[in-house]
């Protein structure tokens, strides 16, 4: 028996494929571990199969397949029940965040020289405060390490930085992350808020961003507009637990 909670949900249309996908990004409560379940409906049978949604309940899977064993990992089911989401499951969830940024920059570097690997591997991410420098979007953990959050990812995508905006004050310290690690070019200009760049190396470079500087609240200013890139490369926001 695996028990999944969905982190994040989203449905796009690739016109290049003529396919419907329906993505759904999971973590089994046991162990941590962050999955995809992906469904594609092509046009000429999408009224035959039945789209994906936003999960609010807990999964009960009894037979959970991994399609590829890598950080974030296709996956699919079958013979599940649904069960109230519960605190204790956003604790749980809590508790397997990453609170060590360096740390988790390294396992992505790793990550990424896997040849079957993710490469736009999804983390949650335990941060001590979010906040802003300037108009740029900074997740801090509980050493002072900063990465940048921006929109700039995958296009299939909607943004999702604006809408910290829309949340209550408390949400910005103590919190979970979902954020994706895209791969980067390895140029990052600095700005004038002092963002230092540090390439991590290796075949498939990841652009890691330490803002400097003192933040200040993400609602004192408005946030960039949906589908600007932010000024600087780190991880892109899904939303905070």
């Amino acid at each position: 028996m695996r028990i999944l909670v969905q982190l994040a949900f989203n449905s796009h249309d690739d016109v290049a494929r003529q396919e419907f996908v329906d993505t759904g990004v999971w973590m089994t409560l046991r162990n941590g571990r962050i999955g995809l379940t992906q469904n594609y409906r092509p046009y000429k049978a999408a009224k035959f199969i039945r789209s994906d949604d936003s999960f609010f309940q807990v999964a009960r899977v009894n037979e959970l397949y991994v399609y590829r064993e890598t950080s974030t990992r296709g996956s699919g089911g079958r013979a599940w029940c649904r069960d109230p989401l519960e605190p204790r499951d956003l604790e749980t969830i809590r508790g397997f965040g990453h609170g060590d940024y360096a740390a988790v920059v390294r396992d992505v570097k790793g990550h990424l020289k896997g040849p079957l690997s993710d490469k736009q591997p999804i983390y949650a991410l335990n941060f001590r405060r979010l906040g802003r420098i300037g108009e740029t979007l900074v997740a801090e953990d509980a050493k002072g390490e900063r990465l940048v959050l921006t929109d700039t990812g995958m296009a299939e995508e909607p943004p999702s930085c604006h809408l910290l905006s829309l949340m209550p004050k408390e949400s910005f310290e103590g919190q979970t992350l979902i954020a994706r690690f895209p791969p980067r070019p390895r140029h990052a200009q600095a700005t004038d808020q002092a963002v230092e760049h540090r390439d991590a190396g290796g075949d498939h470079p990841v652009d890691v961003v330490v803002a400097r500087g003192a933040l200040s609240d993400c609602l004192r200013s408005s946030p960039p507009r949906p589908g600007t890139p932010g000024r600087g490369v780190g991880a892109e926001g899904f939303g905070t637990l």
